[in-house]
């Protein structure tokens, strides 16, 4: 066992007329006039250097008449082999400082230092190890028979890794009789569990600060180790209440939708497409189903209510553009009576989604955010997830402020323009972080320029089973009746691999025999028994090693009906 060194020759050397006397020395004290030696100079047990002044004196007030703090202790960590990492000194009075050796001399700091545990080759030797709060208490533990250790700089700077060293030991903490003594506990005991194989606790009696001040005799503390209780972890204050009743459960509210089947309450519902294939014109014909309802949108989906406030945030056009195409949709009349709130580019830089303004007319509103990439500012293009993280928050915030729904538009990616197939993650760049944050999602492709045909299919369903894809015409309708009209209803419609003009390639006439094909099957099935489901025409499809959705086998069945009329 190693001896702590006191540097005792240096402390001595601070004081006028030192004499050995005894185990200890007297000198004079530095605190008073003092002409015939009154001070009182010993080592303890623990290795820490005592004053005793006779006439009076405070320790600390001898220590600031020889010029303050004294080393008295030094505290050497190692590795596992016995090299020396660091060493943690205490002064007096008390205060710690850490230091490291390089090339012979010492450095007052741990910069790229290995962290370990205190007697770190015994630990690792040892099946129980007591841990106490600093390395004097340590060392007296360890003067007690036991395998004693504590971190470096104490509570509040335990790391997990120190736990790693304790793996699969029998750990027995004794904590100071404190508050930072009782946090110490928590966070190195919560740190073990799971790790080490017991984790308990020793407490020293409520009469004594720690362990050193008690000093107990080895059968006592041996005796207090043995009866140790096991640690339990200490719930919170109030850590039920963060989390909802079943009560508040009984009484929330069903799933509810603005528009029935197509725009969630209280959710999320993003629109994605290509840059310039109506996404805006989409947006604003659900607006006038929502400012003109209850009405069915697109004679299809039921409207459930009259929106109370619509509010429109699109920094991509100013006002003269915007104002045309309001006036379009037959919706520049509702501005003059504050149910629709827009803001362009006219009124100035983008705002923040989370400005107070917005947040405060969002209560009880439909939002619209055209298009929301615009509301994150300037971005590193290494952040991504990063922004796509912030613009969810924000979303999300909006919606926390009370807002009915929230209804974000996305520009897909240019190449989406040759994809054949709609999907979340090539229809929103970022839908890992977006896509978790989304009730629904409609992605939208114009799939024939002049009549604006624009094919629409849900790619992200989440609390409600979607219709299958169908299509909207906005020439001349917009222009004469200021709306788009259904040209495929979703019984009608096939998934957009089947309903976008071919692109005459090998591959394209390919798909086009595979459909061929997969439609005769389909009238073999059908026709043998009419019964058939969706679901099971898809599982005779998957007997004969052909994976096809739903959407595409109603597909099918609606392109079986045209021909057979």
């Amino acid at each position: 066992m190693s001896k702590i060194p006191s540097n005792l020759e240096a402390v001595l050397a601070k004081f006028d007329h030192v004499v050995k006397r005894g185990s200890g020395y007297m000198a004079c004290c530095p605190a008073h006039d003092d002409r015939d030696p009154s001070l009182s100079i010993s080592v303890g047990d623990n290795g820490k250097i005592l004053f005793h002044c006779h006439t009076g004196c405070s320790q600390e007030a001898v220590l600031k008449a020889i010029g303050g703090a004294i080393e008295v202790a030094a505290y050497d960590y190692t590795d596992e082999k016995g090299k020396l990492l660091f060493q943690c000194v205490r002064k007096e009075p008390k205060e710690f400082t850490q230091r490291h050796p390089v090339n012979g001399h010492w450095v007052w700091n741990l910069k790229g230092v290995r962290r370990v545990l205190y007697h770190l080759p015994e630990i690792i030797a040892a099946e129980q190890v007591i841990i106490v709060e600093g390395e004097k208490d340590a060392e007296t533990v360890r003067a007690l028979g036991f395998t004693a250790t504590t971190s470096p700089m104490g509570a509040g700077n335990w790391k997990d890794e120190y736990s790693e060293s304790l793996r699969g030991k029998h750990v027995v903490i004794t904590p100071d009789n404190d508050e930072k003594g009782a946090q110490y506990l928590e966070e190195v005991a919560r740190s073990l569990k799971n790790k080490a194989a017991s984790v308990r606790v020793a407490r020293v009696p409520e009469t004594h600060k720690d362990i050193s001040e008690w000093n107990p005799q080895a059968e006592a503390y041996a005796i207090v180790v043995k009866y140790a209780e096991e640690w339990q972890e200490k719930p919170p204050d109030n850590w039920r209440g963060i989390f909802h009743t079943f009560e508040e459960f009984e009484h929330a509210p069903p799933l509810s939708f603005s528009i029935e089947g197509f725009l969630q309450h209280d959710a999320i519902t993003a629109i994605a497409g290509l840059s310039g294939h109506g996404k805006t014109f989409v947006a604003l014909s659900i607006v006038k189903a929502l400012l003109f309802g209850p009405s069915k949108l697109w004679g299809w989906f039921p409207g459930t209510e009259r929106a109370e406030r619509v509010i429109y945030l699109i920094p991509e056009s100013t006002i003269t553009p915007f104002k045309h195409r309001l006036k379009l949709m037959g919706l520049y009349d509702e501005l003059a009576s504050d149910r629709l709130l827009v803001r362009t580019l006219s009124k100035g830089s983008t705002p923040e989604l989370d400005d107070k303004a917005i947040l405060y007319a969002a209560k009880g509103a439909n939002v619209f955010v055209d298009t929301a990439i615009r509301f994150v500012g300037e971005a590193d293009d290494n952040s991504a997830s990063e922004v796509a993280r912030g613009l969810s928050e924000d979303l999300m915030n909006l919606l926390r402020a009370g807002a009915r729904t929230v209804v974000p538009l996305f520009h897909s990616a240019k190449d989406f323009g040759k994809q054949s197939v709609m999907t979340l993650e090539n229809m929103i760049r970022g839908s890992g972080e977006l896509g978790a944050i989304l009730a629904t999602a409609w992605g939208i492709k114009q799939i024939e320029a002049k009549a604006n045909v624009i094919h629409i299919q849900n790619v992200k369903p989440r609390d409600f089973e979607p219709c299958g894809p169908f299509q909207l015409i906005g020439r001349p309708n917009i222009e004469r009746e200021g709306d788009f009209a259904m040209l495929k209803r979703p019984e009608e419609c096939g998934p957009l691999q089947d309903e976008q003009p071919d692109i005459l390639t090998k591959s394209n006439v390919q798909k086009k025999e595979f459909k061929s094909a997969n439609i005769a099957l389909y009238t073999e099935w059908t026709e043998h028994d009419p019964g058939l489901s969706y679901k099971e025409i898809r599982e005779k499809f998957l007997e004969h090693g052909i994976n096809v959705k739903v959407d595409t086998i109603r597909g099918y069945a609606a392109e079986v009906r045209r021909k057979s009329k």
